[in-house]
């Protein structure tokens, strides 16, 4: 796990203040707490919860937060899972979307490229993302927690437009494992946030808000079997 808390820059490493990471992580994670201004969405009792947000300053204003609840695994495990020094299996387990590494980085991160299905009419959206190394905090309110985080990137093998797809931008997402308070060997929950831009003509409340806890919760199940199959053992 890199407990290094500033990342050197690199020009292919778009540059990642851990420690801004983290703070603006838990500034989020205390404003959904407050409640004011979100919407519940898609809410499935002791496993999946989610909450919408438009913030009409920031350059990418739809916020959602999923919170994936009684994991069976240590957060070590699950962020091992999500980290970029997993993603060839995760791309065997994840069915969620697709994903493709583009290239691995000194730092043990990644850029790599997703595609994300839309419902008819929309056409299909893809990002060019940097996947960081897992970091680890003591200070997730008063608990310990990792992290990975990600942040729109571009790469020289995949320039916008490719396959007639549109071009998405990602606003800064994050994933955060926190330990189960009574079982934190054994079980966790996990914190993502996902705010993105999707261009084009489409509306990011209705792709965002609404559509995405109901792309986001399936990838529940697949943590699970991805779990089972490679990494209990």
């Amino acid at each position: 796990m890199d407990d290094a808390q500033h990342e050197v820059p690199d020009t292919k490493i778009p540059q990642l203040d851990v420690v801004k990471a983290w703070k603006e992580a838990k500034l989020l994670k205390q404003d959904l707490d407050n409640g004011e201004g979100w919407t519940q969405r898609l809410h499935v009792p002791n496993e999946y919860n989610s909450w919408s947000k438009t913030c009409p300053d920031d350059d990418v204003p739809v916020k959602v937060i999923h919170r994936f609840e009684n994991m069976p695994m240590s957060a070590e495990k699950f962020i091992e899972m999500m980290s970029p020094e997993k993603m060839e299996l995760r791309m065997k387990w994840d069915k969620s979307e697709v994903i493709e590494i583009l290239e691995k980085l000194p730092n043990k991160g990644c850029i790599g490229r997703t595609v994300v299905d839309l419902p008819f009419p929309l056409s299909n959206r893809d990002f060019v993302v940097y996947f960081s190394p897992p970091y680890e905090t003591d200070d997730w309110f008063g608990k310990k927690a990792f992290a990975t985080f990600q942040r729109n990137a571009t790469h020289p093998s995949r320039p916008a437009g490719v396959d007639g797809i549109v071009r998405a931008s990602n606003g800064g997402n994050f994933t955060i494992t926190v330990p189960d308070d009574e079982e934190p060997e054994n079980k966790s929950e996990m914190w993502m946030l996902t705010t993105n831009n999707y261009n084009g003509w489409v509306s990011s409340e209705f792709v965002i808000g609404r559509r995405a806890p109901k792309v986001f919760y399936p990838l529940r199940k697949s943590i699970l079997e991805g779990y089972k199959e490679y990494f209990s053992n």
